[in-house]
């Protein structure tokens, strides 16, 4: 069911519009994560489950930011995703992308970053993932991990509007608990850091989220209860011109030498 959300042409090319990515937000993502990295003559990242391409295309800017040598394979097993990600990063340099589940990837060589956002919830096996990512990092390599542990998702205001769909997401998103438990096991040590991505932003801009289903669990549920809901919100949200969209994030990052 989740899986043909993602492969949606709709769904896939509203992608990068309603769920964009603030840059300045992404470079306190890469503070974090440049401080764990050895040093490299060239960079070899992948970014698993990349979709639409934003993150990819961001990791080749920071790369060319910082005059450092970079190439990036982005793996995802959704080819209209995919299409999307192929104009999205048309003009930036030295990506490769992959239609192919992750599971199945079978690259050449091993990774010196390995960067995966949102996507670990859509995982069913979390033994099985790390495993396969542990199997493709270099020895002194980082995983990064985006995702939002349960405590994140309750603090979500717009939860409250679409009943059922705060169950939805945390029966399907890892415990904190979970996540460290398994890459600890494997021989990771673990960073675990909160990234507070909470902006002010135009109500339509706002709307617009929801308007288009962009977070897949408000495709979960059944469309009565998704249009009644929404018209509620939307009654709510233009009330004022701009709104505060409430967005906290953590971020793991694993490494066998951090």
């Amino acid at each position: 069911m989740v899986n043909d959300i993602f492969l949606n042409k709709v769904y896939s090319s509203s992608y990068p519009f309603t769920r964009k990515i603030n840059k300045k937000i992404f470079g306190d993502y890469m503070e974090k994560i440049i401080e764990h990295l050895k040093d490299k003559k060239t960079f070899k990242i992948l970014d698993v489950g990349c979709g639409t391409g934003q993150f990819t295309s961001l990791l080749s800017n920071y790369f060319d930011y910082k005059e450092l040598e970079v190439e990036i394979d982005g793996v995802d097993s959704s080819p209209e995703m995919l299409k999307v990600a192929e104009e999205l990063t048309r003009n930036d340099r030295n990506i490769k992308l992959i239609e192919s589940d992750i599971l199945s990837f079978k690259p050449k060589q091993k990774y010196d970053l390995i960067f995966s956002s949102e996507m670990i919830h859509l995982v069913d096996d979390t033994q099985e993932f790390f495993e396969r990512l542990n199997n493709l990092i270099s020895m002194d390599g980082v995983i990064a991990i985006r995702t939002s542990t349960h405590k994140q998702l309750y603090e979500r205001e717009w939860y409250k509007y679409f009943p059922g769909t705060l169950l939805i997401d945390i029966t399907r998103h890892k415990s904190s608990y979970e996540i460290k438990a398994t890459l600890e096991s494997l021989g990771f040590i673990l960073k675990q850091y909160e990234i507070d991505e909470s902006e002010q932003i135009n109500s339509r801009e706002y709307l617009n989220i929801f308007e288009n289903r962009s977070y897949s669990t408000l495709r979960l549920i059944p469309d009565s209860i998704y249009y009644e809901s929404l018209n509620k919100l939307r009654k709510e949200v233009l009330k004022t011109d701009t709104v505060i969209k409430d967005y906290k994030m953590t971020l793991y990052i694993a490494g066998k030498e951090i």
